[in-house]
């Protein structure tokens, strides 16, 4: 446990004690003729010890969303003007035919290879099949090896102060619920 818990714990155990106290002397008051003199306080107790940790504590509220930042400036380009086409040329004349040349018997060399030709559009989609037969149904597997028998269950002294730190809180407040209830009822019977 650490420091900071016990010091808790000791400021909370103080101040039911304080609690309990009021609820004795309100009863004193209506009971004073039934008790004999009060003794001395006994001597305090050193104080308990757990290695079970305390429930966890609550997540806390989510903080506020900051503000959206500002807009950035889009950036401003200036791009120039194109100019104006020009006039398209005169076609030029047409050069006289030269005189044929002998055949060679030498071949050209391969051209290059042409263009690839535009591809066709896609044919329309074609009918859907009839659906086919249900399956057989599969056979049932076989059943599993039965499991190992398991331990009997053990209550260790750990799990006792488990039980007793988890049921503090609630041992205490049925605690105070019967003695208010017990004081209310003296109360009225001495009225």
């Amino acid at each position: 446990m650490s420091e900071t818990a016990a010091v808790n714990l000791e400021a909370r155990v103080d101040e039911l004690e304080k609690k309990l106290g009021s609820f004795e002397k309100e009863h004193q008051a209506f009971h004073s003729s039934r008790r004999g003199v009060e003794g001395p306080r006994g001597l305090q107790g050193e104080p308990g010890v757990s290695n079970i940790p305390g429930p966890a504590g609550k997540d806390g509220r989510d903080g506020v969303d900051g503000r959206n930042g500002r807009d950035g400036n889009d950036c401003v380009c200036k791009v120039g003007l194109d100019g104006k086409d020009g006039k398209p040329g005169k076609d030029g004349r047409d050069g006289k035919d030269g005189v044929d040349g002998k055949d060679s018997v030498v071949p050209g060399p391969a051209g290059k290879d042409g263009r690839n030709g535009v591809d066709g559009k896609d044919g329309a989609p074609g009918n859907d099949g009839a659906p086919g037969k249900d399956g057989v149904d599969g056979v049932d597997g076989k059943d599993g090896r039965d499991g190992v028998d398991g331990q009997d269950g053990v209550i260790t002294p750990a799990d006792i102060a488990h039980m007793e730190a988890k049921y503090r809180n609630l041992w205490k407040h049925d605690v105070q619920t019967a003695l208010r209830a017990h004081f209310a009822e003296s109360h009225q019977s001495n009225s």
